[in-house]
């Protein structure tokens, strides 16, 4: 497999396509977010972080967003992770883990963030914690998806990452993500 890390202002179409096919893949449940070309949800991403097959298709993915976030009375430089995907026919061989050791390895130096940070459901909550990120139990403020006057607030499972700070100095109060979600 290769590892392929590239800023979203270097993707090509031909990158956009493949990616969205992954994702469309990967969440069957949501075929209109990745149509055409769009290959993200929601915010768009800053930095993508992929695993390409021998024949460059890719096969497991992750979009990056670095975004000044409020936690509680301070700041912090978060790496907001979305979009983890694993091509449906290759999930369970352990690419998942191996795309997230990448993200860690990166989250000091070409991602530049205090922390890796992620909402996610309860079902993958394990997943995520043997990949190395920590649950916190903050609630979370961002903007709704669809009318972005209006905030919202959700204690879905929160999970964070040492970056250049460790996860002992990860902030208690509410975050407030200032924008979308990932």
């Amino acid at each position: 497999m290769n590892v392929i890390s590239r800023w979203e202002t270097a993707l090509t179409e031909q990158d956009h396509s493949a990616l969205a096919e992954l994702l469309r893949a990967a969440f069957v449940g949501f075929p209109d977010e990745f149509s055409g070309l769009r290959s993200w949800a929601l915010a768009r991403k800053e930095a993508r972080l992929w695993l390409a097959d021998g024949s460059g298709r890719p096969v497991a993915h992750l979009a990056v967003e670095r975004r000044v976030v409020g936690v509680g009375g301070s700041e912090s430089l978060i790496a907001g992770v979305g979009e983890v995907a694993v091509a449906p026919d290759l999930q369970g061989r352990g690419l998942g883990a191996r795309l997230i050791n990448e993200l860690r390895a990166r989250l000091s130096t070409e991602f530049a963030a205090d922390f890796g940070f992620l909402q996610c459901g309860e079902r993958v909550v394990g997943f995520y914690r043997r990949a190395g990120f920590t649950r916190a139990s903050n609630a979370v403020r961002y903007l709704d998806m669809k009318d972005e006057r209006t905030v919202r607030e959700t204690n879905s499972p929160t999970m964070v990452m040492p970056g250049r700070r460790p996860v002992t100095e990860w902030p208690d109060g509410v975050v407030d993500l200032r924008g979308l979600p990932w």
